[in-house]
């Protein structure tokens, strides 16, 4: 299995997210500050704060910040990449999210299948992707928003897709 979904979420959803995969899968979660440290999580509520990207597996030792910037040990993670390298919201709007699984290590194959419907069972498709430049518009069934994305797009924020200058907005 191997998977990339990319979508628009809250921080609150993104934590509620974290706290429900980890607790259906029993997996535990790195976390990549932005400063460059990684931690261990123990604790839900340390999971927005000053995160950029997570990784959930089997962990054992808190000082995996080498294992971390590995990409080929990166690969056989399960990893969620928040907003542009951590912010969810700026100015200029809402940016994209990702969960994506490399399907390397199979011991977390069943796990990865779970965070997958998860995530699908928590968002919908159907985002009119509009190219600020050229105004060519069209709707996207692969990108992927949540309750409270879709409330902020409704309110005039645009979504940011991470590729180009396009902009995103959830028709009501």
């Amino acid at each position: 299995m191997k998977y990339t979904i990319q979508f628009f979420a809250n921080a609150h959803e993104i934590l509620d997210f974290i706290a429900t995969a980890t607790s259906k899968t029993g997996l535990n979660v790195l976390l990549e500050r932005d400063d460059g440290r990684v931690v261990l999580l123990d604790d839900p509520s340390a999971y927005m704060d000053g995160g950029r990207r997570y990784a959930f597996g089997n962990f054992t030792s808190p000082d995996l910040s080498a294992a971390f910037k590995d990409i080929d040990w990166l690969n056989r993670q399960i990893v969620l990449s928040v907003g542009n390298s951590g912010r969810l919201e700026s100015s200029e709007g809402l940016h994209e999210s990702s969960l994506s699984y490399s399907g390397i290590d199979e011991r977390l194959d069943k796990q990865a299948g779970q965070m997958r419907r998860l995530l699908k069972s928590l968002t919908k498709t159907g985002i009119m992707i509009r190219n600020p430049n050229t105004g060519a518009e069209g709707l996207s069934k692969t990108l992927r928003f949540t309750e409270g994305a879709k409330a902020v797009s409704i309110q005039g924020m645009p979504l940011l897709p991470v590729a180009g200058h396009n902009r995103g907005r959830i028709l009501s």
